[in-house]
């Protein structure tokens, strides 16, 4: 196999998944309580499932077994230059590292809240698009220190995980054009 990296996809995407299930459990014990927004997940194509706390979600199942093998495929087939196929896994690799260090922080959130209830008083409810402008600009935290490095390493994964980060919060502001449209 040329890019073994692509064998952490799978697992990768179902632990995305699992911690998007897990945060949603989370922020509603005691974040949920101060602060509350129509959807817990962002993207438009699961927030039924997990909204509905599907553990056991088949088309999401089939994802990540599907996507990681059809690029492997690809790349293993295709005729593409080795710097792009490295750009490529670092992007596919990029986005997920930033959706879970992002799931992280907010489990860390939820838990502080947890054991410190009594610093939180009142309740805001956040709109959807709110919440979507909010996720992109974390997001742009994240883009600009892998922009710098992929710049300063001149490497084709770090180059692959920049633009990655960068096409996920152009993706986060896709959905809020589109929330802001359906708001009007």
């Amino acid at each position: 196999m040329k890019y073994p990296a692509l064998l952490a996809l799978p697992v990768l995407m179902i632990v995305d998944y699992y911690a998007t299930l897990l945060g949603a459990v989370w922020q509603q014990r005691v974040y949920g309580r101060h602060f509350t927004s129509q959807h817990y997940e962002l993207n438009p194509v699961w927030q039924d499932a997990v909204a509905e706390r599907k553990w056991f979600n088949p088309r999401h199942l089939a994802l990540a077994i599907l996507t990681p093998a059809a690029l492997t495929a690809l790349l293993q087939i295709g005729s593409f230059p080795d710097l792009w196929a490295r750009g490529l896994v670092g992007a596919v690799l990029g986005v997920y590292a930033v959706l879970l260090g992002r799931h992280v922080g907010n489990l860390m959130i939820f838990r502080y809240f947890e054991n410190h209830p009594e610093e939180a008083a009142g309740s805001v409810s956040m709109a959807h698009p709110l919440v979507l402008a909010i996720s992109g600009a974390q997001l742009a935290v994240a883009v600009l220190p892998l922009a710098l490095i992929a710049v300063l390493t001149a490497n084709p994964y770090a180059t692959g995980g920049a633009l990655g980060a960068l096409v996920l919060a152009l993706v986060h502001l896709g959905w809020l054009r589109r929330a802001k449209s359906r708001q009007q």
